[in-house]
């Protein structure tokens, strides 16, 4: 898993590959796979209180930004503002 801060939630068979930043309670649903960059450049980040919804998918490189809502079954290919909401494949703004 990536780098762990406090109060995280990540359910079965989830993936978060090393190098993800993680932040404070982020919740992570079953199945969903978080990618890492192989450029260390790109960093992949969780901000702080979002959630990845079951059977998604981050690409690397992606932030998620605070307060975000991934919906179940979104591929993430580029970043997500705070507070926002997205779905599908590939993911948009929904909310």
């Amino acid at each position: 898993m990536g780098e762990k801060q406090l109060n995280q939630s990540m359910n079965k068979y989830s993936v978060v590959e090393e190098g993800v930043r993680v932040g404070k309670d982020v919740l992570i649903g079953a199945n969903a796979v978080v990618l890492a960059s192989k450029d260390d450049t790109l960093a992949t980040t969780l901000e702080d209180s979002c959630e990845v919804g079951a059977n998604s998918t981050i690409y690397p490189g992606v932030n998620i930004g605070t307060k975000a809502l991934v919906k179940p079954g979104a591929v993430v290919t580029t970043s997500v503002p705070p507070l926002a909401i997205v779905e599908g494949n590939p993911a948009r703004i929904s909310g």
